[in-house]
């Protein structure tokens, strides 16, 4: 009798602890996820969803995701209500070297993705009378895939400027060169170059 009880009570603990070990599994199966109290800051995909986190899209050598002032405007991301990146330099090209060759300045920089408009301006001074503007230069735009985009060239009195538009390119660097043409007789001081990207 006394061995009977001891296999009864063997079983019983053997079955409590089954029960209890399901209770269990069933409980925590059954728990709710944790409920987001508005603490958890957005991530950055959810904040910009145009841009691509591993790029550097104002070319400081720090990725997107942790670039606290990603578009270098020198306003942290958190007060910035724009992504739009600025390029410029300023420059000067001597005179046209002859018909097989030329002088160029360019202005390198990187387009993300995400962009989604394009601006190029280039200015320098002129000198008039000679019926070709001097010195006489010409403008294009390189595109990341090398495609070259030429920009037309406006003279007003004797600012000479060099202005193109486009909606969004293709991404990686791209290029916003000044050259010399034939019968650029005198060089060129102080051309300034800017490349503007705008991103959303």
């Amino acid at each position: 009798m006394v061995a009977t009880d001891t296999v009864v009570g063997i079983i019983g603990a053997i079955v409590l602890v089954g029960v209890m070990a399901g209770v269990f599994v069933y409980e925590y199966n059954q728990s709710e996820p944790p409920v987001d109290d508005g603490d958890t800051p957005p991530t950055f995909q959810e904040t910009y969803p145009f841009l691509n986190a591993t790029e550097d899209i104002d070319g400081d050598g720090t990725r997107n995701d942790n670039d606290t002032d990603l578009d270098g405007d020198g306003i942290l991301n958190a007060d910035d209500e724009a992504v739009n990146t600025t390029f410029a330099m300023t420059g000067s090209l001597g005179a046209d070297p002859g018909p097989t060759s030329e002088f160029s300045l360019s202005l390198g920089f990187p387009v993300g993705t995400g962009n989604a408009h394009t601006v190029v301006t280039a200015t320098w001074s002129v000198a008039l009378g000679t019926g070709v503007p001097q010195p006489n230069l010409g403008a294009r735009l390189v595109l990341p895939d090398g495609e070259l985009r030429p920009v037309g060239v406006q003279v007003s009195g004797q600012t000479a400027t060099a202005t193109l538009e486009l909606e969004p390119v293709g991404v990686g660097d791209a290029a916003f060169e000044v050259f010399t043409q034939d019968g650029s007789l005198l060089p060129a001081d102080g051309i300034r170059l800017m490349a503007e990207v705008h991103y959303g």
